[in-house]
């Protein structure tokens, strides 16, 4: 095949039961134990194909190893390879037919895909298209497969496709056919990711055995206690990165809850059928963690804030660990050093460490290396060499974390999502946050100003969500910052819910450490 730039494309669909009929997904010390749900997979690789010049290099390859990952995490996996227009089609409903018996059902493909008239479509291997008009005729829509796996009522339904978008309709057609994928109209309940926005094409990346997109997906699919977005989170940063910029995912989220492909015993993990607390009557009216917070820190004139939001995290973490609370003097012990994480997640050329960074990277480096004691790697120290400090780091690894998302119901995060992740979890949460100007100079409370809202911010910045309490005005969350105890009540800040959910961008859970190798057994 010629070394040419095609389209590698994930369209990611997933369905999620209400709220009464789900089930959390969990599995249990890295594999799928039979029994705990039945797990259902159809994966095509269409290569060969018959029309001249429209041949790929990498879906068999994709498929198979698709394929692979998936048994290990406990799917049953129906494998087919180039596939005509009859065989694509039968294979689709032998699927969705086997997938009433199933709750977990996954459709993979990768081959070619193309849009016309606003509907996305597969391309089978012995489609020979001259018109835009025979994709309705000559190729398969992704509807078939949508309607097929929500009639069999699975409680989780996933499509990734995985298609060459490079448009095989000869140059002389006209209108009809999308450069790439078109935005997909997926329903409530749904999650739509594109291996690069709509509208545009990816890298078939020849080089190599797998396509750029997939590829990154494979790294993260067996990751444990990986919610669903926060894998693409980072198959998407990952996809950025090696594309430099030029290939960047897109995803269209409606979904409900989340899921987990794996999930070791004892994960908190923050699932659908945790999301109605107040029904449930589980949460209290106050929760705090402050009472294993370090003392208030000062970033200064850097752009450090998710550095220190991620250390306030794994102190709150250690000193609840030992048992510390209230003791303030052992608890500043454990403060560990935003340095070292702020170094390896800094933008390139920011060799004045004040460009920022974004909230999973640094929480990617203390779920791979871990943390660094203050007392060892002071701050501010920008530009430090932090190679002599993976050691130590090692012994202070936390288990994971993943990112909260909206209800189905909204477009932001949920009050009692947040409250949720608190109390089971035990762990401070990570919110990005939208900082308008009023912010900057807060009081013990804050309230946006009557003309302020996210889209008139200055900037952005992370926050460390400690506690709630029901009955402060109305309802209010309890925050810790890094800018020093002159900014807010001695560095902390109440912000009520509704406020905090409009103005918050992002949050994450956070997973227990990992045990201090010192106290290993």
């Amino acid at each position: 095949m010629a070394q040419a730039t095609l389209t590698l494309v994930l369209l990611l669909w997933t369905t999620i039961s209400a709220l009464a009929q789900s089930k959390s997904i969990k599995i249990v010390g890295g594999s799928a134990p039979r029994g705990t749900e039945r797990r259902l997979a159809l994966v095509v690789g269409n290569k060969d194909y018959a029309k001249p010049g429209a041949g790929l290099r990498n879906p068999v390859n994709d498929a198979t190893d698709m394929a692979q990952a998936l048994e290990e995490l406990g799917f049953t996996v129906l494998r087919r390879q180039n596939l005509n227009r009859s065989g694509l089609e039968a294979a689709i409903d032998e699927f969705t037919e086997q997938l009433t018996r199933y709750e977990v059902g996954l459709f993979y493909f990768s081959g070619h895909g193309l849009a016309f008239s606003g509907e996305n479509y597969l391309v089978p291997t012995d489609a020979s298209l001259s018109f835009e008009t025979q994709a309705r005729s000559q190729c398969v829509s992704l509807r078939r497969v949508l309607d097929g796996m929500e009639g069999a009522n699975a409680k989780v339904s996933l499509v990734f496709l995985d298609a060459c978008r490079n448009n095989p309709f000869p140059k002389s057609t006209k209108g009809g056919v999308s450069q790439g994928l078109v935005i997909p109209n997926n329903p409530r309940g749904s999650l739509v990711a594109f291996a690069t926005r709509d509208g545009r094409t990816a890298d078939d990346n020849p080089g190599e055995r797998n396509g750029l997109f997939t590829g990154e997906l494979l790294k993260h699919l067996r990751t444990p206690n990986l919610g669903l977005r926060a894998m693409l989170d980072r198959t998407i940063a990952g996809v950025e990165s090696r594309s430099g910029g030029h290939q960047i995912p897109g995803r269209y989220d409606e979904l409900r809850g989340d899921f987990m492909f794996v999930q070791t015993a004892g994960w908190p993990k923050v699932t659908e059928d945790r999301r109605d607390p107040v029904a449930d009557n589980i949460l209290p009216s106050v929760y705090s963690l402050k009472t294993y917070m370090p003392t208030i820190g000062n970033q200064g004139n850097y752009g450090t804030a998710v550095a220190w939001a991620a250390c306030y995290v794994r102190t709150i973490m250690e000193a609840r660990r030992q048992g510390l609370a209230g003791q303030q003097s052992a608890i500043d012990a454990l403060r560990f050093s935003p340095t070292y994480i702020f170094e390896q997640v800094k933008q390139v050329g920011d060799k004045e460490c004040q460009l920022g960074s974004l909230i999973e990277p640094a929480l990617l480096v203390m779920q791979r290396k871990g943390a660094v004691l203050l007392a060892s790697l002071p701050y501010p120290s920008c530009g430090a060499d932090i190679v002599a400090y993976h050691a130590q780091a090692s012994r202070y690894k936390i288990g994971g974390f993943e990112a909260l998302s909206p209800s189905s119901n909204q477009t932001r995060l949920s009050a009692d999502g947040l409250k949720q992740a608190l109390v089971v979890s035990k762990n401070a949460v990570v919110i990005g946050f939208q900082i308008p100007r009023s912010f900057m100079s807060a009081g013990e409370y804050w309230q946006p100003e009557p003309t302020e809202s996210p889209k008139s911010s200055v900037g952005s910045s992370a926050l460390t969500l400690i506690g709630y309490d029901d009955q402060k005005n109305g309802g209010s969350f309890l925050l810790a910052n890094s800018w020093g105890k002159n900014w807010g009540k001695e560095g902390y800040i109440w912000i009520r819910y509704d406020v905090l959910t409009q103005y918050a961008s992002l949050a994450y859970q956070i997973g227990d450490p990992v045990t201090p190798v010192s106290e290993k057994k």
